[in-house]
């Protein structure tokens, strides 16, 4: 599964990403989300209780603002 989100946009997508993960938890799942930087990611705590921003299921790629 592959979402895509920028901001408050993940609001909608983590009822998704929990219920897939916890349902199917041999399914992959690949969020892509922007936003303005790590201290303002929302959901930050519940995307990382779920194993996304761990190890190896955490990129992040910094530009210009």
């Amino acid at each position: 599964i592959v979402a895509f989100a920028a901001g408050a946009g993940i609001t909608p997508l983590l009822a998704m990403i929990e219920h897939g993960l916890t349902t199917e938890p041999e399914t992959g799942f690949t969020l892509v989300y922007g936003n303005r930087g790590p201290d303002s990611i929302m959901f930050r705590r519940e995307l990382e209780d779920h194993g996304i921003g761990r190890d190896d299921r955490w990129w992040e790629a910094t530009g210009p603002a």
